[in-house]
């Protein structure tokens, strides 16, 4: 095979791909999510990507597979750890087989840092030990 075909055999490839996608999407928003498992499989096997990973553990999450869910969403860690709905993906899994909890003081820290950037007043962190950038 010429380097030239070979090419052109990636491309059809990664545009399969991005079909059974988008054909995965359109299962998971209509709440067919066996389905969309399905299509994400096959275009994972064609063309693996975080995306695709992330997007088959909402699906797992849909379905209350949450276990699943984590190995899919650590997948797509591992390929793109920049790619934070990963994260999130993962974090909502383990919040629901309750392996993480969300604490008062945690978010009193997140809003606390929102007004901080926002330079709209004291912030909760200072107390914390975090100062400011300024």
């Amino acid at each position: 095979m010429s380097s030239f075909s070979y090419l052109l055999s990636c491309q059809a490839t990664k545009e399969t791909a991005t079909a059974l996608k988008e054909e995965g999407n359109r299962a998971l928003h209509d709440n067919h999510f066996e389905q969309a498992t399905e299509y994400y499989t096959q275009a994972l096997a064609l063309h693996p990507t975080a995306v695709l990973y992330s997007n088959r553990a909402m699906a797992a999450i849909k379905m209350e597979n949450y276990g699943i869910a984590i190995q899919d969403a650590e997948e797509a860690i591992a390929l793109d750890p920049g790619y934070l709905k990963a994260f999130y993906r993962r974090g909502s899994a383990k919040y629901a087989l309750g392996k993480v909890s969300y604490k008062g003081g945690s978010m009193a820290k997140k809003r606390g840092l929102r007004r901080e950037l926002e330079g709209s007043g004291p912030s909760v962190l200072a107390s914390d030990g975090f100062r400011s950038p300024r």
